[in-house]
């Protein structure tokens, strides 16, 4: 997991490499920037094979091992589409398999 140092303000976030520096304070963050709701796990499904997904929180993803897609999570909304998944590696199969 990526960690990121972050600056803010009264006024909000100002990210990485951000403007305010004299009035801002700094946070270091090592948590995903996003918090995906992990009840829409007994919902969700794959809509290709209809199988149940796993949350990557790493990399903010719902995977399916029976399609070998993996679905983008985007500002804590999943995106089911299959055009915009991504097709899991071989390795990736692999070490699922030996859990």
């Amino acid at each position: 997991m990526k960690c990121s140092l972050y600056l803010s303000s009264e006024k909000g976030l100002y990210g990485e490499f951000g403007y305010g520096h004299n009035q801002a304070k700094y946070l270091s963050s090592c948590e995903p920037k996003t918090m995906f709701d992990k009840k829409l796990l007994d919902v969700l499904v794959c809509p290709v094979s209809k199988a149940k997904l796993d949350y990557n929180a790493e990399k903010q993803e719902l995977i399916c091992y029976a399609s070998g897609l993996a679905y983008a999570i985007r500002d804590d909304i999943p995106v089911m589409l299959e055009d915009e998944a991504r097709q899991i590696t071989v390795e990736e199969k692999e070490a699922h398999k030996k859990r």
